[in-house]
């Protein structure tokens, strides 16, 4: 089934003109007259409750909202902060089809416990194999399904439900056992039912790839220094060897987006990002004839951009993640996970991770009976840890791999140096409520400042007796400066009698103060730091799961104890970082163990990486044919076409959102149907080599090979609008026509060569011949021997690839002509071939204005009356310093043809071989 939903940009109440798409979702189960519609929000406004075209907001998912004319939390009777979170799982596409079965159902109270080891409970339920197999083909063991349950039974509304469930041959007589927690709304009532129920699967169990980041770098300083910073160096120095190679970079962008299907570049939408993994794809697989293009470059310059990043920030290391289920034969010390050896002690995260509070080290018990792809814990320890077997994942790594992160865990882990935990009392009681605390850019707020308070208290606990002074003087300095408001909670009120004594106490300290005199004020730096990460910490935690309404006021005296000093990896990046500019760090108190070091070990491996290179738009041109000549008059189209992608340009320019992005992608659609409609020519492929001819028309030389933002949209424009065209040219080797110049040089082995029709073995290689014109440039070999470079527009192939091919000497224009009293002159030839050799004719030479500019004349030779060239600017120059250029003036020559200068090299497809190693020509 797939739902549409009308777009709008919120902000704006503007229309989209088309629909958005989601496939087989629990919301069109449940209510299938209803009308739908998404909206996009900007992440840096509040959300707006007001409606669209009489349709109300329902529910949010980070930058969505989704609205319609049914009252959907009333006809589902969801009444608090969870059950708003979780209505957007309504919206959510299902991988299955939503299948509508009759089940007996059997509804207990959670952590109900069925014969021996039968737990029910905290999201988890039991499934029957037959159902299991009924709804996904195969009996999968562990998944997280979403339940629909239209009005039945007498019921005037409809329940909405989500769990995970396993598959289990003791549930009999039952087909499914469920907890009430797991539903939405207003719960079932503990007994058995025989239901017609809409099933739709989110998530099978499998293990997942967690980046750790600074979120979890940040709070093991000894970890970083010993572990993970001898692991990001060698990521590091991986890196910089593959950056100038586009097929490793290509083929780690696409090993990325397999590990990660909802990660993709920013400037790409989902679909976009779809069709450049299509291209590279295909490119690598056949030629690699699009990998140094503009377009594709540019994008693949983007991810490693992001992927130096990540190195500087610990994302690049991983650890699995599974789904948490329960065991009750586990003890409250145990975890079990099949996939780490039996007895290991195991480090495991829980997700997402905010500090240090989040992790745990448990010893490793092997069950029988256990599928892959989970972490089984006891429901009483997942109790403890606030972990819900209805979807929390888990995290794990082996402590035998991270002795130092394992040591860390453990001393983080006493009571003495845990965060505390806040409790939160306010509750959301109105969907109004709820929506004025889920701000986004609230929540990332809230993350930035836990790491930063973290990363300050990680710099103090490690400056020098000598350094401490300065350092509580800045931060009673920013202290003093706080605007505490008088409706503050217990909690913030001793949090702000502990900052007063901290800064009246200070103040009355003399500069030349002993050391030892200092230890009681970082004893309490240390504790308000403390209580600053351990509230922000709890209302994240809260705030994330919709149960707490938030205190702004509170907050920002939060924000403001825990930035008395700035932390650079945290502030907003210039743009341009890992282009042109390192990642800013701080040297001030810049320590082993601490994000700085990372990022700066990052950046001094950075700096000696080359660049990947990006080739001039027109050596790409051969990749479509030429335009035949009778449908080729179309230039003030074509520019009509750029005045398009600069108004598009302008567009995103001004909606830097999801929605522009995907307005922007209908413009694309409307320009090249109007274009299409104007040429009224039926066939894409011939659109498709018009596009690609003109846009690649121009030279570009080496140093300007970078495109204009408004090129790049067109580019982008011709990429998305022919798709197949493309990726259908791109199976086969276009690029087989290259062309060399040069070849009259002392350079070319191969002089004066009779080449016929034979067929030979040539190489793709770079002229190192230090004292020659084409030093550093790419050159074709023949048999070993160098033969002439390539010409600036012609295709390329990689250095050092090899194939079989024929060459084709192209006749040279120009003529030499020596008059009887020894004048050097050079005539070109209008006809592009050779004249042939005579002597001592008669040649007259006739100035003639220029069509284009009738100021400026050109001179032309003839020979019996008839035109047979122009002369060279060479030769018009000779003859003007000796006074003798005049029209009509005749001279005795002799004509000599000059040898080729250049030549096609026509390459045989089937022969064609790539190096292993990827080089790079020093001048292209």
């Amino acid at each position: 089934m797939t739902l549409l939903l009308e777009q709008f940009v919120v902000p704006l109440k503007q229309p989209l003109p088309y629909c958005f798409s989601l496939e087989n979702t629990l919301a069109e189960y449940l209510f299938p007259e209803a009308h739908f519609a998404i909206g996009w929000f900007d992440s840096s406004v509040e959300y707006d409750l007001s409606p669209f075209q009489s349709m109300h907001l329902q529910c949010v998912d980070c930058d969505r909202g989704y609205y319609s004319n049914e009252p959907i939390r009333q006809r589902l009777r969801l009444n608090t902060a969870s059950d708003f979170l979780a209505a957007s799982h309504l919206f959510r596409s299902c991988r299955t089809p939503v299948q509508e079965l009759t089940v007996r159902l059997k509804v207990v109270e959670d952590g109900t416990v069925i014969g021996d080891n039968l737990f029910i409970g905290l999201g988890h339920g039991k499934i029957s194999d037959s159902l299991a197999q009924n709804l996904a083909g195969l009996a999968p063991p562990v998944f997280q399904v979403g339940f629909g349950i239209k009005p039945q039974n007498n019921q005037a509304e409809g329940q909405f439900a989500i769990a995970t469930v396993t598959s289990d041959a003791d549930v009999a007589p039952y087909d499914l056992i469920l907890p009430r927690s797991c539903f939405r709304g207003e719960a079932l009532a503990v007994g058995d039912y025989c239901l017609t129920i809409g099933f739709g699967i989110f998530e099978f169990a499998t293990l997942q790839e967690f980046s750790l980041g600074t979120a979890v770098l940040v709070n093991y300083p000894h970890t970083l220094e010993t572990e993970f910073l001898p692991q990001l160096r060698v990521q590091a120095e991986d890196f910089a060897q593959l950056q100038y190679d586009p097929r490793r970079l290509a083929q780690q962008y696409l090993n990325q987006r397999r590990m990660d299907s909802d990660w993709s570049l920013p400037s790409l939408t989902p679909e976009e990002a779809r069709l450049f993994d299509l291209f590279l794809q295909t490119d690598l697989d056949h030629y690699l004839q699009m990998l140094e293009h503009p377009y594709i470059a540019a994008r693949l310059v983007e991810f490693g951009q992001s992927w130096w990043s990540a190195i500087a920030t610990g994302e690049t290391l991983t650890a699995r993640s599974a789904i948490a289920q329960p065991d009750l034969t586990l003890q409250p010390d145990q975890v079990s996970v099949p996939e780490l050896p039996d007895g290991a002690e195991t480090i495991v995260l829980k997700l997402p991770f905010i500090n240090s509070n989040d992790a745990w080290i448990l010893r490793n018990h092997h069950l029988p009976n256990r599928v892959d792809n989970c972490i089984y814990l006891h429901p009483d320890r997942a109790a403890d840890f606030q972990i819900n077997f209805g979807g929390d994942r888990l995290a794990f790594l082996s402590a035998v791999d991270y002795p130092t992160f394992a040591a860390e865990v453990t001393d983080l882990q006493y009571p003495h140096n845990r965060y505390p935990t806040i409790e939160q009392s306010e509750s959301v009681s109105t969907f109004e409520q709820f929506i004025s605390s889920y701000q986004l850019t609230l929540m990332v707020q809230l993350r930035r400042h836990v790491q930063h308070a973290i990363a300050l208290l990680t710099e103090m606990q490690r400056l020098t007796p000598e350094q401490r002074f300065a350092y509580f003087q800045e931060a009673c300095n920013s202290f003093q400066q706080i605007d505490w408001d008088d409706q503050l909670s217990p909690t913030i009120v001793r949090l702000q009698t502990q900052v007063r004594s901290f800064c009246i106490e200070f103040s009355s300290l003399d500069v030349t103060a002993q050391p030892a005199l200092l230890q009681p004020f970082f004893d309490q730096l240390k504790q308000i730091l403390r209580v600053v990460i351990g509230y922000l910490s709890s209302v994240l935690r809260f705030a994330n799961g919709g149960q707490a309404a938030l205190n702004q006021a509170e907050m920002e005296v939060c924000f403001a104890l825990s930035r008395y000093k700035p932390v650079a990896w945290l502030d907003d990046l210039p743009t341009g970082i890992y282009l042109d500019r390192p990642r800013p760090s701080e040297n001030t108190y810049s320590y082993s163990g601490t994000i700085d070091t990372v990022i700066q070990q990052t950046n001094q491996i950075w700096a000696t990486a080359s660049p990947l290179q990006i080739r001039p738009l027109v050596q790409f041109r051969q990749l479509f044919p030429s335009v035949p000549a009778e449908i080729s008059g179309s230039e003030k189209h074509f520019s009509d076409c750029i005045e398009v992608a600069k108004a598009l340009y302008g567009l995103r320019a001004a909606l830097l959102t999801t929605p522009a992005t995907k307005m922007y992608q209908a413009e694309l659609n409307n320009a090249v149907e109007m274009l299409s409609q104007f040429w009224a020519v039926p066939e894409p492929l011939t659109i498709a080599t018009q596009f690609w001819q003109w846009f690649h028309r121009r030279k570009r030389s080496d140093a300007a090979v970078r495109l204009q933002t408004e090129e790049l949209e067109l580019a982008k424009l011709i990429f998305l609008c022919f798709p197949q065209s493309i990726l259908g040219r791109l199976k086969v080797l276009q690029f087989r026509r290259l062309k060399v110049t040069g070849l009259q040089y002392f350079t070319n082995k191969h002089l004066g060569r009779d080449w016929g029709s034979r067929s030979v073995p040539i190489t793709i290689s770079q002229n190192s011949i230090v004292n020659s014109p084409d030093y550093g440039k790419s050159v074709v070999l023949v048999e070993g021997e160098m033969l002439g470079r390539l010409t600036a527009q012609s295709p390329r192939l990689p250095l050092g690839t090899t194939a079989i091919a024929t060459i084709d000497l192209l006749p040279n224009s120009i003529t030499a002509a020596t008059t009887s009293d020894g004048i050097p002159l050079r005539i070109r030839s209008q006809t592009a071939q050779f004249l042939e050799s005579e002597s001592l004719i008669l040649l007259e030479i006739v100035a003639q204005p220029s069509e284009q500019n009738k100021s400026k004349l050109l001179w032309y030779a003839k020979v019996d009356g008839k035109t047979i060239g122009m002369l060279c600017h060479r030769s018009i120059s000779v003859l003007k310093t000796l006074r003798r250029l005049q029209t009509g003036n005749v001279f005795q020559v002799t004509l000599q043809p000059l040898l080729p200068e250049t030549a096609w090299v026509e390459l045989e497809p089937s022969s064609v071989r790539y190096p292993e190693i990827w080089q790079q020509s020093l001048r292209g």
